[in-house]
């Protein structure tokens, strides 16, 4: 295919049982109560910019920054949503939920982080707010602390919210909303997949399960603080409660997996067994040489608003690869 890509459609085989169900963790209210708003600094090229509610952190209100943008229809139906989840180092972008508004899908882009994006006001770095929770995938050491208090719960928290408010939003089509994330956001949609039946489909890129066992976490995070100590028994917990691959096998909608071929942070083998979790339809793209980044290349790969389309009864489905060869 052009630009030497390649798309493989294939079925899941197997499933795990998690180690504790995601009912425990995440209550059904972030998925029944639409959070409250407060307006943060204005609206932008016809996007909002927003704080919302999330759970509490050491027992102290937080609250989350978004963009959230519909586009203006001329028959008046409602448009189908994304809901777009950062990287590590990134924050919510404006120009990530104009991409999708320019094509006709409302979309909310959210930080996880506790920060305001630098996209408000041109600062140099996402600035920490005031209604913070906890600081996001670079403080892992947090293990010990409640569940509660820990970084993953507040981060696939703000995930189940921005989706129950975007889908409160007039205008939008509360049952054709999708998840995409990148990196560590593609990890935490990995994990809402699971948590969440709403979503009409999920597209990580760059993000997968299993990365205890072969990554750039396992290499070099025991020792950077990224990852827990070496200490086996906060990995085993860290892995009883946050790897995805606890929840993939309770995703009920289909899966977009994008990836490169030599990802240094989520290689092919940990994406494959991923993938195995995974009893909907489960479609995949690995790009040769495909940069692990933040920024345009990662954000809007031409595929995922095709397959997109395709799954909203807006254009042709991509694809499938019946049959391979060497």
């Amino acid at each position: 295919m052009t630009g030497m890509r390649f798309a493989v459609l294939a079925g899941a085989l197997a499933i795990a049982g998690a180690v504790r169900s995601e009912n425990e963790i995440w209550p059904k209210s972030l998925q029944e109560k639409c959070p409250k708003t407060y307006e943060a600094f204005g609206v932008t090229n016809g996007i909002r910019t927003l704080f919302y509610e999330n759970v509490p952190y050491r027992g102290k209100e937080t609250r989350v920054f978004a963009y959230l943008g519909v586009p203006k229809t001329t028959d008046g139906k409602p448009v189908p949503g994304m809901v777009l989840v950062h990287g590590g180092g990134g924050s919510a972008y404006h120009r990530w939920v104009k991409y999708w508004n320019d094509r006709g899908y409302a979309a909310i882009a959210m930080d996880w982080n506790g920060c305001v994006s630098r996209d408000v006001k041109g600062q140099r770095s996402h600035e920490r707010h005031q209604w913070a929770g906890p600081e996001g995938c670079h403080s892992w050491n947090d293990i010990d602390a409640p569940v509660g208090d820990q970084w993953p719960y507040h981060a696939v928290a703000a995930i189940l919210r921005a989706h129950t408010l975007l889908a409160a939003t007039p205008g939008v089509d509360a049952g054709r909303i999708g998840l995409t994330g990148i990196s560590w956001g593609g990890y935490l949609s990995c994990i809402a997949s699971g948590v969440d039946p709403r979503f009409r489909f999920v597209a990580p890129v760059y993000g997968c399960g299993f990365i205890s066992e072969h990554s750039m976490w396992r290499d070099d995070g025991y020792t950077d603080g990224r990852f827990p100590t070496c200490d086996p028994k906060k990995i085993e917990r860290y892995n009883a409660l946050w790897d995805p691959k606890n929840f993939l096998g309770k995703a009920k909608m289909p899966f977009f997996f994008i990836d490169s071929a030599n990802d240094h942070a989520y290689p092919l083998d940990i994406l494959e067994k991923s993938r195995a979790l995974v009893t909907s339809p489960v479609t995949r793209l690995t790009i040769p040489k495909y940069p692990h980044c933040r920024g345009e290349v990662s954000e809007r790969p031409r595929e995922i608003f095709d397959y997109a389309d395709g799954l909203f009864g807006r254009g042709p489905r991509l694809p499938r690869c019946t049959s391979m060869g060497v």
